[in-house]
């Protein structure tokens, strides 16, 4: 029964009344606890009808009187005192009788021993049990979703009671009656508003004819016997929601959000929202970021060394998604790397590397002295060190050589590592050319452990600006975590030699690249469930352990990253590289899709260049000498199957690639000057 609930002690409706003496009291709150009038010894505490309800369907209810020094009591049933009958013997519990269908009134006044009076209180019910109409008219808004029902709105339904109308009933059914009501759309209060939905707990499919039914309930509890229909209405299907948030890259002060393109399911997306919490924001806040279709997001104006929690959910133009996963993240400690800008860091310790300038008048800085300024598409060769930092005004490109040979085994092509690249927990594996050496450099003091899964296999605490190299001979999978913020790169050292040399990249559970020969894959965690898109349209499923490693084999033409493209997405975080593309003893990263950039520049002459994206990119590659051509990534499937491009062709230094949207590259050096030779190789990349 739905009641109206008054106030918390006396809880009725009153009426001003005149007692004998010509005046009337009015009972609240803040004078009942010790209400004495009229020389009356007699202490009112609390008077309650009903529990306190001012509306009933009961014929009989309750009035309750707590009071002391009180003798006797006078009761009537009318407005105010007036009534000649005889005061009664006190008690705190009185049954009485209603008038049907209309509105009741209780006045009463109580006496001491003396014969003292207390002023008239008056109090008035009313009793219903007529139901009222259903409203007339209910007209949908065409805004449903297969995670939400319609925001239907309705006519003001009239009461046939006298207690009015209180509230009404919303429920979605697949006919027009109560019969197809569905899961989650059940009969549902609106608390008094006359335009609802229901946006959890419901899962509506696309091509069903729905209705949305309204019921009327009116103050007393009595719910209309009949009932409003909508006509039919449809979802639109809302966007799959995002479940890879993750950090693209992040400073002293900004974080840049990244996630894979979601599923339209048929209605293009239109923008995202964001929300965050932590730092100044004690609870989720909408960030105000404009209307964009990009899947980053550049967060600004935070503070250092903060933990801040991110959400997102996509938008088609009527419908949103449901929330991502939870990013947590910290902005970074106020470092000089940390700060922002175009950086990267020689974390291989190759000594001979060449960098290329994406703009004009670009300035760089090696170690905080002026190495260069260069022009768009120029390179510039340089002696390197250990642990070097370069810094530009603009956007660029570095890579160096490992080793001092010119043979495939004693020198390898060596990125170095950007702000992107910079974590706490890194996957890799063994499967050739042991041991494999792990360098580490660590911007903060790290307490560093290798595992493979819940085994420890080595620990070492390394200290701020300093690094360490590990050592690891068994063939397996290995997590390795650290209490503070470091860079990776791992290869392998057989007969001593270098083999495989890769950075690290950031874990992830939705990563995209070329299995070239064929893919490793490393895992986290046992039991970790996969799903694999190549980009002909071939698909299958599977899971994965922690200690083990998985070997794909590519689709379409094997070695020299001819393959076709391959995206994984996992339960949980993974990485993965390619392995043995046929020459040069190499492999190369897999990149999480949350880091896809927009632009990419050549160092070296390039044997090859191979593209994919998670959505279709037009790109523009623009040589030294200004000549451009153009290059479309395609895939054969739909949905979550990637796209893919090929360049076998020889492409010079200097060359730049962009695209109109996010996409990754890479590359195999043609020269072993300044580089390392036929060695596939990730390439870091801007967005401006």
């Amino acid at each position: 029964m739905v009641k109206e609930i008054l106030t918390l002690l006396i809880l009725f409706h009153l009426f001003g009344c005149s007692n004998p003496s010509g005046s009337s009291d009015l009972v609240t709150p803040q004078n009942t606890n010790a209400i004495k009038e009229n020389n009356s010894k007699v202490k009112i505490t609390e008077i309650k009808l009903n529990d306190g309800l001012s509306f009933t369907q009961n014929t009989t209810v309750s009035l309750e009187v707590q009071a002391t020094d009180a003798t006797h009591i006078y009761i009537s049933q009318k407005k105010d005192c007036s009534e000649s009958i005889s005061f009664v013997n006190f008690k705190t519990q009185f049954d009485i009788a209603l008038d049907q269908n209309t509105e009741n009134f209780i006045s009463l006044k109580l006496k001491d021993a003396e014969g003292i009076e207390t002023e008239c209180k008056n109090l008035s019910i009313i009793h219903d049990t007529t139901p009222p109409e259903a409203p007339l008219t209910v007209t949908p808004a065409a805004n449903a979703s297969d995670i939400a029902t319609d925001k239907s709105h309705w006519s003001e339904a009239v009461d046939n009671g006298p207690s009015g109308i209180k509230s009404y009933l919303y429920s979605v059914s697949t006919t027009q009656d109560e019969s197809g009501i569905i899961t989650g759309a059940d009969w549902t209060d609106t608390e008094g508003l006359r335009e609802f939905q229901i946006t959890s707990g419901v899962n509506l499919t696309g091509a069903t004819d729905y209705y949305t039914l309204i019921k009327s309930i009116d103050k007393a509890g009595n719910i209309s016997t009949n009932y409003a229909i909508s006509a039919a209405w449809n979802i639109i299907v809302s966007p799959e929601a995002i479940s890879n948030l993750e950090a693209s890259s992040r400073s002293v002060d900004k974080i840049v959000l990244g996630w894979s393109y979601p599923q339209d399911n048929g209605t293009a997306i239109t923008d995202y929202q964001i929300q965050i919490k932590g730092g100044q924001f004690s609870n989720w806040t909408l960030i105000e970021k404009g209307v964009s279709v990009q899947t980053t997001a550049d967060i600004i104006n935070l503070t250092a060394q903060t933990n801040y929690e991110f959400k997102v959910r996509a938008f088609n133009g009527i419908n949103y998604s449901a929330w991502s996963n939870t990013l947590n993240i910290e902005t970074l400690p106020n470092l000089d790397f940390f700060q922002g800008g175009y950086k990267a860091i020689n974390i291989s310790g190759a000594p001979k590397s060449k960098i290329v300038s994406f703009d004009d008048n670009n300035e760089i800085y090696l170690d905080g002295s002026l190495l260069t300024t260069l022009d768009k598409a120029e390179t510039f060769e340089f002696d390197s060190s250990e642990f070097s930092v370069i810094e530009a005004s603009k956007a660029f490109y570095v890579a160096g050589k490992l080793g001092t040979g010119s043979g495939s085994n004693n020198q390898g092509n060596a990125t170095w590592a950007t702000q992107s690249w910079v974590g706490k927990e890194f996957y890799f594996n063994l499967t050739r050319m042991a041991p494999l050496k792990v360098k580490v450099y660590a911007f903060t003091q790290s307490e560093i452990s290798i595992s493979t899964g819940a085994t420890l296999v080595d620990s070492q605490t390394v200290d701020a600006d300093s690094g360490h190299i590990f050592t690891l001979s068994n063939y397996a999978n290995y997590q390795l975590s650290s209490t503070g913020l470091i860079v990776a790169f791992i290869y392998g050292n057989a007969g001593g030699n270098i083999y495989d040399p890769q950075p690290l990249l950031p874990i992830s559970t939705d990563i995209l690249g070329f299995p070239s020969s064929t893919a490793k894959v490393t895992s986290g965690s046992n039991n970790n469930n996969y799903n694999l898109y190549h980009s002909n349209n071939v698909s299958s499923t599977g899971a994965m352990n922690a200690t083990n490693t998985l070997s794909l084999s590519p689709q379409g033409t094997s070695s020299l990253y001819r393959s076709e493209s391959l995206r994984i997405i996992s339960e949980g975080p993974i990485t993965a590289n390619s392995n043995a593309d046929s020459n040069g003893y190499c492999q190369a990263p897999f990149v999480p899709i949350s880091m896809l950039k927009k632009r990419f520049g050549l160092n070296s002459t390039s044997n090859w260049l191979a593209f994919a994206s998670d959505r279709p990119v037009n790109l523009t590659l623009t040589k030294p000498d200004g000549t451009t051509s153009q290059l479309s990534l395609s895939r054969n499937g739909t949905g979550k199957t990637p796209y893919k491009a090929y360049m076998g062709t020889d492409y010079p230094a200097g060359t730049i690639i962009e695209g109109d949207e996010k996409f990754q590259v890479w590359y195999q050096p043609y020269t072993t000057v300044y580089s390392g030779g036929e060695d596939e190789t990730i390439m870091f990349g801007w967005d401006e």
